[in-house]
């Protein structure tokens, strides 16, 4: 499974060398009901200038600290992602 979801951050932060190291990611988040969704992913660094452009138009994005092509801004794609749902009760199921 592909999806189109960008992440970005600094490349002189901590996060980029871990990921640069190791690119297998995984999120998880919990709702007030007792259900959480894990999902899994491979990050892969996307060096284009429309993707860091397309980031910084983001007005919740990191506009204020970086610019497209200044060497610093980093964007990266999530392959292979998979999404799964918990609870207590039943099985977990994927999301698609």
């Amino acid at each position: 499974m592909k999806v189109i979801f960008i992440y970005a951050h600094g490349n002189q932060k901590e996060v980029y060398k871990q990921i640069m190291n190791n690119p297998k990611i995984e999120l998880c988040g919990m709702s007030k009901d007792g259900e959480w969704i894990r999902v899994s992913a491979i990050a892969v660094k996307d060096d284009r200038i429309e993707a860091q452009e397309a980031m910084l138009k983001d007005p919740t994005g990191p506009s204020q600290l970086y610019t497209a092509g200044d060497g610093k801004f980093v964007v990266f794609r999530l392959d292979n992602v998979k999404c799964m749902k918990y609870n207590f009760y039943s099985a977990p199921r994927e999301i698609k």
